[in-house]
């Protein structure tokens, strides 16, 4: 599992339960909020009002915060067959029209996907 710091009291962590946990450090008792996710959450990345999490064996989802609760904006994974992401990463300053990066653990490609046209894809192989 992974936790990320949204704000001073806010953090968010993911698990094998496939679902991603909103949470307030005044009250750990139990999270505030909790969003299922297409795979066991490992890696989250923050950016401005959105989250990028890798999904394990679900691929890769992006979460937006914007609105009063966390909803799933968009699953990214059609083009990565049965894939197990391993890392997500946002891409800064490569262009307006471009998201993110994800890579798989077996077999060792390397996508990034873009936001136009249609949630392209690229391939490459490490």
């Amino acid at each position: 599992t992974r936790a990320c710091f949204l704000d001073e009291h806010v953090f968010v962590s993911g698990g094998f339960d496939e679902k991603l946990r909103f949470w307030d450090t005044r009250m750990l008792g139990r999270s505030w909020q909790t969003l299922q996710m297409p795979g066991g959450p490992w890696r989250i990345e923050v950016r401005g009002t959105s989250l990028l999490v890798a999904c394990m064996q679900g691929h890769a989802a992006i979460v937006d915060l914007l609105g009063p609760l966390p909803r799933l904006q968009v699953h990214l994974g059609q083009h990565m067959d049965h894939s197990l992401v391993y890392a997500a990463s946002w891409l800064p300053g490569l262009g307006h029209n471009l998201k993110c990066v994800t890579a798989s653990f077996y077999e060792r490609i390397l996508y990034v996907w873009r936001s136009a046209p249609a949630d392209s894809v690229d391939r490459k192989s490490l």
